[in-house]
This record gives structure tokens, sequence and C-alpha cells, in this order.
């Protein structure tokens, strides 16, 4: 059997089937590591403890996208500032707004 017969074979099995190869092969490619897997278990369990007391807030995923987006802006402001030899008047900086915790551009000096 080659490569396209199995193919094709296994995407003729019902899902539970193909899900049961899907996994044998991933498995295949990064087998399990007991030691690894403990460690993150832990941490999950921990990290679950942590917010189901209140002692830390989840934070949307879209919250967190978007303060790297604005922290990487930021960063990419401040070395294009560095790097600039332009000798223009004004130059583009970047604040931490102290209500939002978000970096925000502001003008210097000119």
């Amino acid at each position: 059997m080659n490569t396209n017969e199995l193919i094709a074979e296994a995407v003729s099995l019902p899902v539970e089937e193909r899900t049961r190869v899907v996994e044998n092969l991933l498995s295949s490619l990064n087998p399990p590591e007991p030691d690894v897997d403990a460690a993150w278990s832990e941490i999950a369990r921990r990290r679950l403890k942590e917010l189901r007391s209140g002692k830390v807030e989840a934070v949307a995923g879209e919250a967190v996208f978007e303060r790297i987006a604005v922290a990487s802006t930021a960063r990419l402001c401040l070395i294009r500032q560095r790097l600039s030899c332009s000798g223009s008047s004004q130059s583009t900086l970047v604040a931490r707004s102290s209500a939002s915790g978000q970096f925000q551009p502001v003008e210097g000096p000119g």
C-alpha cells in the first residue's frame, strides 16, 4: 500500500477511528514525556486554583494579543527613534498610560 492509498483508506474511516489514527500518528511524532506532562499538569492545576480562588484574574485572549501588539509597536517606535539620524525636530515617543497601562504615541519637543 502506498501513501496515497493509505491516506484514502484513513479518510474513509468513521470519525472515531480517524481520531484514533491521528492521535497515534501525532504521538509518534512527539512521544509523550511523563516528566514534562506531569510538570505541565501541576502548573495547570496551580493556575486553575489561583483563578478559582480569585488570586489572579482571567484576561481575554483578545486583550492579551492587543497588549502584545501595542508593546511591540512601542518597542519598534523606540528602536526607530534611537536609530533615526534624520535631524527632525520632532520625534515619535511613546508613553504608558497610567489609566489603561497601554503604550500611546506622544509627540516629542519641537
